[in-house]
């Protein structure tokens, strides 16, 4: 069967000022039982929608498909993710989206996920100008999981304020036109061998640090249309961690001069994995984090004549300068950091 929603010219808001305008999501369109919906949504404002934990406007594949536009629409203070995309079935979504403005959210202001990625197929496309005011320092102005969506050449996003400009889990996609200002964690974090095939004109202003790398390496696509020149944004480390997803290789000066590896959560590397530090890197561990070696590390190239790499503690400005930005205010000490742990049948090089 197939079901269609259209609504359009809809004001919702918070009548009596008590914080929240719907008791749950303000719009949700859920697609189930193998049906069609078909979405015509549009002119839509919603005004501090859903109480905690629920989102402004809740898009929905459970067992049935989902396809059609969405314009012209503006969030302010949901009580959860402003956009939230989500298909958790074998039926197919195709949105297009355009025109999107979420401001105050307290955690991801766009979400798209894919939790059924055996069959199925979730694709998403974002034109004309979309805005993003994130209310939280930690949360995320895009998430994108488990699928590829494709923000047009011919549109435009804009972000301030949020924990990460972008956060891609084991996606691809295109991202084009994107302005990213003041995160204060990292400007994009990939995670889960995300590599994008189109990634340009993304400018990063205001930011601790433009990436953070969960398992993974830097892609070419990504370094080569990623801008974060501006004398806003630190350039003096990248955040990485956690499980290899294949062989990585950590570099001196990963982003310039003086730059290291922060490694703010443990790395464990796989036993089919290998981990090369190369001379002159500097890893920088923060409190209690530790590496693993089930797999692989190499350090140095044999010769003992580079520059030494260094495992170190986030405290230690003598190497790296004050990487944890706090003026000298700590000093390194023994038992900062965990330690390197090698289990059996790993080597060391």
């Amino acid at each position: 069967s197939t079901r269609t929603a259209n609504l359009s010219n809809i004001d919702i808001i918070d009548y009596n000022g008590d914080g929240w305008s719907t008791g749950y999501s303000a719009i949700r369109v859920l697609s189930s039982s193998s049906a069609t919906t078909v979405l015509n949504l549009n002119n839509l404002t919603m005004t501090e929608p859903g109480n905690t934990g629920n989102y402004g406007l809740y898009l929905y594949a459970n067992g049935g498909h989902m396809n059609g536009s969405v314009d012209l629409v503006d969030i302010t203070n949901p009580g959860n993710d402003g956009l939230h995309i989500l298909n958790s079935s074998s039926g197919d979504v195709n949105i297009a989206l355009s025109n999107i403005t979420v401001d105050g959210s307290p955690n991801n202001s766009i979400e798209v996920s894919d939790s059924y990625t055996t069959s199925g197929l979730l694709n998403t496309s974002f034109d004309g100008t979309n805005s993003i005011t994130n209310n939280s320092t930690t949360a995320t102005a895009i998430r994108i999981e488990n699928n590829n969506p494709d923000f047009l050449l011919t549109g435009s996003v804009s972000v301030t304020t949020a924990g990460y400009g972008m956060n891609l889990v084991n996606s691809a996609g295109n991202f084009n036109n994107f302005t990213l200002d003041n995160t204060v964690i990292a400007g994009i974090r990939l995670a889960s061998g995300s590599n994008p095939a189109e990634f340009s004109n993304v400018v990063l202003t205001n930011a601790v640090t433009p990436y953070e790398l969960v398992g993974q390496d830097l892609t070419a696509t990504i370094t080569g249309g990623y801008d974060f020149s501006d004398i806003s944004v630190a350039k003096s480390y990248i955040r990485v961690g956690g499980t290899l997803l294949n062989n990585m290789t950590l570099t001196p000066n990963p982003i310039g001069a003086g730059s290291v590896w922060r490694v703010y959560s443990s790395i464990t590397v796989p036993s089919a994995y290998v981990l090369t530090v190369e001379d002159g890197a500097v890893l920088k561990f923060d409190l209690n984090q530790i590496l693993t070696i089930d797999g692989s590390l190499a350090v140095g190239d044999g010769d003992g004549l580079g520059t030494k790499a260094v495992f170190t503690s986030i405290l230690d400005d003598t190497v790296g300068g004050d990487t944890n930005g706090d003026a000298g205010a700590t000093t390194p000490a023994w038992n900062n950091w965990g330690y390197i742990r090698v289990n059996d049948n790993s080597t060391i090089d």
